[in-house]
């Protein structure tokens, strides 16, 4: 019978070849992990990045929304101020009139004649006062408004410092080289300097003077209701066919008093009208005459103005309603303090319904060379028992990828404009939709999807890099 021989080593050949296979599959797992988890990293990376840039931009939109408001409430008080020293002063007139035309009645006389010592020490005391308070306001004023221009000077400067330090705190290696930064300077160039703009109050220049002009409405519009309307009817004695009336008018108003300089003014006046009930021919009707003015006054603070300007619609209509008392109030006129005009603010630089701000893009790139695939393990110092394999061996991936070429991202970021509408506290009382400006600080930043412009770009930037 003849014996046949066990053939050896057949076995050993087939595991060697299914570890290597099994090695392979490995590292391919190994690259592909490593390969996506640098992708999402450098993806959110880019996007902490840009988000970062637009925290900012939406910081100083707030920021300059908020010392808008500011200025306006600081405008309104000097107004205040002024309408106050107005109306004390005419209030003291009227109760040294009073006092004066009835001297002569008994005991009447030491009631008028003591009304009349109050009103003469509070004015006293007042009237000091209100002129300090006129002028430190308006020192406030200026410093709001130095205070905007400092503050968006440094917010445009730390965006690409802080921009950095977010990619440096993510990952030391990623690239942010000199073609990406042009491009975030570009876009940080039409965000910060091209989108707000600081307002010249003293140019000549239309778009500032439009922008003023605006500025001016709306610090009008804010004046409290004392401020902008004291008018009304003190009382009526009726007495059949005659009729005495005591008509009060008065109010303060910003006025433009030339040569781009802007005055805060206030005109009160009380008179006693009487009232004949008269009869024509085919009517009747009541014929009212302004019979005694009985207190008048008017204050101002800033450049000179002319309060003899007969005006309808400013200081409660006064110079309507008791135009031979206006006359007297516009000789009987208060300086109070220092008022150095409307101050250099910052407004959005483009006209029209506008709610966000232009984009900013960070692109970045990091190198072949950086990332700890198995062709940089024995750089990196992983290799281990893997490293008599060879260096060639490990480079699995280099067949699969260009050479050269740089893994990236890009990420894009803008700031937008929505004033909350889910809060009662915060819907405008009209119920209408609130487009962006800078008088309401609702601005927020946020991340937008990027276009086929802005990825060829980042392409182009990676390869240039």
């Amino acid at each position: 019978m003849q014996r046949v021989d066990k053939q050896k080593g057949q076995s050993l050949i087939l595991v060697t070849l299914f570890l290597g296979i099994i090695s392979i599959t490995v590292l391919v797992v190994f690259n592909a992990g490593i390969l996506s988890k640098e992708r999402v990293k450098l993806q959110n990376t880019a996007d902490a990045a840009a988000y970062s840039a637009a925290v900012l931009v939406a910081r100083d939109l707030n920021f300059q929304s908020y010392t808008n408001r500011a200025m306006v409430a600081n405008q309104v008080a000097i107004g205040q101020y002024v309408g106050l020293s107005s109306w004390l002063e005419m209030l003291t007139n009227s109760a040294d009139n009073l006092a004066t035309i009835t001297s002569w009645i008994p005991y009447v006389a030491a009631v008028t004649s003591a009304i009349d010592s109050v009103m003469d020490a509070v004015n006293s005391v007042a009237q000091p006062i209100l002129e300090y308070a006129t002028t430190l306001t308006d020192y406030v004023i200026q410093g709001i408004s130095i205070g905007q221009k400092g503050f968006h000077v440094a917010m445009g400067l730390a965006s690409y410092d802080t921009a950095n330090k977010v990619i440096e705190a993510n990952d030391p290696k990623i690239n942010f080289g000199a073609a990406s930064i042009a491009t975030f300077t570009a876009d940080n160039y039409q965000t910060w300097v091209k989108f707000p703009e600081s307002i010249d109050t003293s140019s000549d220049n239309e778009f500032d003077k439009t922008r003023k002009k605006e500025f001016h409405s709306i610090t009008n519009d804010s004046r409290d209701r004392f401020s902008k309307y004291r008018t009304h009817n003190w009382f009526t004695l009726n007495l059949l066919v005659f009729k005495i009336r005591v008509k009060k008018a008065g109010g303060s108003d910003l006025v433009d008093s030339g040569d781009n300089t802007e005055t805060w003014t206030a005109m009160d006046t009380v008179a006693i009208w009487f009232g004949n009930y008269k009869c024509k021919p085919f009517s009747c009707r009541w014929k009212w005459n302004e019979a005694i003015p009985t207190g008048w006054a008017s204050a101002r603070s800033g450049e000179n103005y002319n309060m003899y300007k007969k005006k309808s619609g400013i200081w409660g209509n006064t110079w309507d309603l008791n135009p031979i008392t206006s006359n007297w109030a516009a000789s009987n006129m208060n300086e109070v303090g220092s008022y150095s005009g409307l101050q250099d603010f910052y407004d959005i630089k483009d006209d029209g319904l506008i709610d966000n701000t232009p984009s900013v893009r960070v692109i970045l790139g990091k190198s072949d060379s950086d990332l700890r695939t198995s062709a940089n393990a024995k750089s990196e110092g992983i290799d281990g028992e893997l490293a008599h394999w060879g260096e060639a061996s490990l480079n699995i991936e280099e067949g699969s990828r260009l050479a050269g070429s740089d893994m990236s991202a890009i990420s894009k970021a803008d700031v937008y404009f929505k004033r909350p509408n889910d809060l009662a506290s915060m819907r405008r009382l009209d119920g209408r939709y609130e487009f962006g400006n800078l008088y309401s600080p609702y601005w927020q930043p946020r991340l937008i999807d990027t276009n086929s412009t802005d990825r060829v770009l980042s392409m182009l930037i990676i390869n240039a890099l």
